[in-house]
């Protein structure tokens, strides 16, 4: 009976060891949310005014994109006419699910304005949500058939601004595979970048050289070079300018035809058709393809 006693104690004294730990812990997590406050004081002595309360906002689980939702947040409270530090205190009413688990890790008294707090919200949000999706997305953004190095790279900037500081490797490498051939992707093969800052940099005489070149075919009315599609057809002109013989057609065209032979007719034959008379056969009636001693002796007459 004794022995049953201890043993009964024993467990007694366990449990109770056990609930007391359990409500130390309850006590310590109770404690830190009832102290819970990662703004500033400034921030946090700020009063929200009554026609803000009631104001019904959108709300973000972290899921979806957070510059949108922050520029939907933003122009609300622009309408509404409140300060930074309302829009401190206002912002995380909208958070859930996982957003609002961020918000609780965060230190206390950390965001002291608003630019700081909306600062960190997007580098979290904006990384942890797009990763996977924009790897993914990569795979599908390739330089199209004409399209310009300019244009390409709009649209892959897009996307990379979500992951050229976490995985930089991965932007330059998707970069590349969606480069068409050309002599940007033969520079590219050659050297080594690092990061999408280095490969903008390399980039920016292709893009002006491509920026000049369909400048020129704009102005002459040509569209053979890459890029240039988008230019449409040319001018009449400038089809009348491109259609005009060059300068050895013009040179063939206006080379003059070779010579009549002359028409030999005698004295006789002359006067009748000019219809002057009187004139013999030794002053007057001589042609140019008679014989020399016979125009010789024409002169002499005269």
């Amino acid at each position: 009976m004794q022995r049953a006693n201890e043993a009964l104690q024993t467990q007694v004294t366990e449990l109770t060891h056990g609930k007391t730990d359990h409500q130390g812990s309850d006590r310590h997590t109770t404690t830190t949310v009832v102290n819970f406050q990662p703004f500033s004081q400034e921030i946090a002595e700020e009063e929200i005014p009554e026609h803000v309360k009631t104001l019904a906002l959108d709300s973000y689980s972290g899921s979806s994109d957070p510059k949108e939702h922050l520029v939907y947040f933003n122009t609300r409270m622009v309408i509404a006419g409140v300060n930074d530090a309302v829009k401190c205190k206002l912002l995380p009413s909208t958070f859930r699910k996982s957003a609002m688990t961020w918000f609780t890790t965060l230190p206390p008294g950390s965001n002291a304005d608003f630019t700081e707090f909306s600062t960190r919200f997007l580098s979290h949000f904006s990384t942890s949500r797009s990763v996977q999706a924009t790897i993914t997305a990569f795979l599908t953004v390739i330089q199209r058939e004409n399209e310009s190095i300019k244009s390409y790279m709009t649209r892959f900037n897009e996307l990379s601004v979500y992951l050229e500081d976490s995985v930089p490797s991965v932007c330059v490498a998707a970069f590349k595979n969606g480069l068409r051939e050309g002599r940007l992707n033969g520079n590219l093969k050659r050297h080594q970048e690092t990061s999408m800052v280095e490969i903008r940099a390399r980039a920016r005489s292709y893009i002006l050289e491509e920026e000049d070149n369909r400048q020129k075919q704009k102005r002459d009315g040509t569209t053979s070079l890459k890029g240039a599609t988008h230019l449409g057809p040319a001018s009449k002109f400038n089809q009348a300018k491109t259609n005009r013989p060059g300068p050895y057609q013009a040179r063939l065209s206006t080379r003059p035809s070779a010579p009549k032979p002359l028409k030999v007719v005698n004295a006789a034959e002359a006067s009748k058709e000019t219809g002057t008379a009187g004139m013999n056969a030794t002053c007057g009636g001589t042609m140019l393809n008679a014989p020399v001693s016979d125009i010789l002796k024409e002169a002499t007459c005269l």
